[in-house]
């Protein structure tokens, strides 16, 4: 059963002070919380909203104290709740001690969370048992890797978004911009954080934003970012987007005016979040199809951004100096970052079982995008004994030994010739006969065929990186 919330707080209206606080505590740790405060509107039938609530929710936290148990709405919750499981086989009950008081005899034998002094560890104890199993730490699934200052393959756990959401809450400035690290399926990656931290009601307003929307994939994301907008500018201002803003980061001919649009976008939004009382969160992701020239405006745009009030989160430092290197000397001070130290490498195990869920879909492209292009992590996929198909095998070929050194060399200065060649391998609706006599060949169609899917560079950067060096 898909549950809407995690947990439901069973509670005496008498401790509403100490439970509001960790209901916001909870939901500040990515925790679904159904709360009566926030839950059932004026005019609501609130027997049926709790009853609902106590549907929906896959835990119920009893708030235990003197007035609870005096309680007949918290008698109603509990009695329900044991009914249902009278040994708490399941563990969807938690109890939680809010005072010194008797606890009945069914209660009794469980072993409860003790909040008699207000206590951030209980919350986090409570917030781990209440999430579900697959966004807990050491529970979670493979998230696409990238390289740590260890050189090791590295991966990004669900704690980062507890991380993120604590670094918001924290934060006196109204948002966070978050940069997903460049290239490895970013759009995909960035969708995953915006699920967990999409909870109903909740302190956030995620709106996530996709700097370009030319492939299938992004245009999916942008669209549900749109509807995501459209709804907080109509519930505001009882009108739709205007067209000029739903795209902001498409194709603009004047660069001035499509900053101009940006910052006032975010000035909107971050008025929609204060309406709702809700603190924006701006997602920013995709920036791995970004062209270097597209990428030096787009941060500055950042910058201006931040300079009107918003907190930028950049996930690793290659991210942060990236955007340095692109902009020049603007001051990125304003620039915060989890810290490498926050990533965790790899298990053997964990390198086996990517390669193995790699190897399901070992189509034509799929190891390059599921990887990133990323040397390390192909040569342990095929390490793995992952099956290849023809084209497969040419990508693998570009970035293995011994020819890595000879296709530096043909490829490493990108000459006119080079790239006029490039050039007419990438208007070939297929790789031509006879044309892949040399392995510096092989390698320049295939960096033809992906410039021409992807119609920009950026799918081909791990690998012009890899020669370059």
């Amino acid at each position: 059963m898909e549950f809407e919330y995690d947990v439901f707080l069973s509670h005496s209206s008498s401790d509403k002070e100490i439970v509001r606080k960790i209901a916001q505590g909870l939901a500040s740790r990515g925790v679904r919380v159904w709360f009566d405060e926030t839950e059932i509107e004026i005019g609501g039938n609130i027997p049926s909203e709790i009853e609902k609530g106590l549907t929906h929710s896959r835990h119920v936290i009893l708030c235990m104290s003197l007035r609870f148990f005096a309680s007949d709405w918290s008698e109603a919750e509990r009695s329900g709740t044991v009914f249902e499981d009278p040994a708490n086989k399941r563990g969807r009950l938690i109890p939680l001690l809010l005072e010194d008081c008797e606890i009945p005899p069914l209660l009794a034998p469980l072993k409860y969370a003790d909040f008699r002094e207000p206590d951030e560890a209980i919350l986090n104890q409570l917030a781990d048992r209440c999430l579900p199993a697959d966004s807990r730490d050491g529970q979670d699934t493979l998230e696409p890797p990238a390289l740590g200052p260890d050189g090791k393959l590295h991966m990004v756990r669900p704690k980062v978004v507890r991380q993120i959401l604590d670094f918001l809450h924290d934060s006196a400035r109204p948002g966070v911009a978050i940069l997903e690290p460049f290239g490895f399926k970013a759009s995909d990656s960035i969708k995953k954080v915006v699920d967990h931290l999409r909870v109903k009601k909740n302190t956030l307003l995620p709106i996530q934003i996709v700097p370009d929307t030319r492939t299938d994939n992004d245009k999916r994301l942008y669209r549900a970012c749109e509807r995501d907008v459209q709804m907080g500018i109509e519930q505001l201002f009882g009108y739709p987007l205007p067209s000029e803003w739903q795209a902001p980061f498409d194709e603009v001919a004047d660069e001035e005016d499509h900053a101009y649009r940006f910052e006032e976008l975010v000035d909107l939004l971050q008025r929609v979040a204060s309406r709702q009382n809700k603190r924006l969160l701006l997602v920013i992701g995709g920036l791995g199809r970004v062209s270097p020239a597209r990428l030096r405006d787009f941060g500055f745009f950042l910058h201006r951004v931040c300079n009107h009030g918003l907190k930028l989160l950049v996930w690793g430092r290659e991210e942060l100096d990236a955007l340095r290197q692109r902009t020049g000397d603007a001051d990125f001070s304003v620039f915060h970052r989890l810290e490498p130290v926050q990533m965790e490498p790899f298990t053997d195990e964990e390198v086996r079982e990517l390669a193995a869920q790699i190897g399901t879909r070992a189509k034509a492209g799929h190891i390059m995008s599921e990887t990133g292009g990323h040397p390390a992590l192909v040569e342990s996929v095929l390490e793995a004994g992952t099956p290849l198909d023809d084209e497969d095998s040419i990508r693998a070929h570009l970035l293995r030994s011994p020819q890595m050194e000879r296709l530096r060399d043909h490829l490493g200065g990108m000459d006119e010739k080079v790239k006029q060649r490039l050039h007419l391998f990438s208007s070939l609706p297929e790789i031509p006969q006879g044309i892949e006599e040399t392995p510096e060949d092989r390698a320049l169609v295939w960096l033809g065929i992906m410039q021409r899917e992807s119609r920009n560079w950026s799918w081909t950067a791990p690998v012009m990186k890899e020669l370059g060096k």
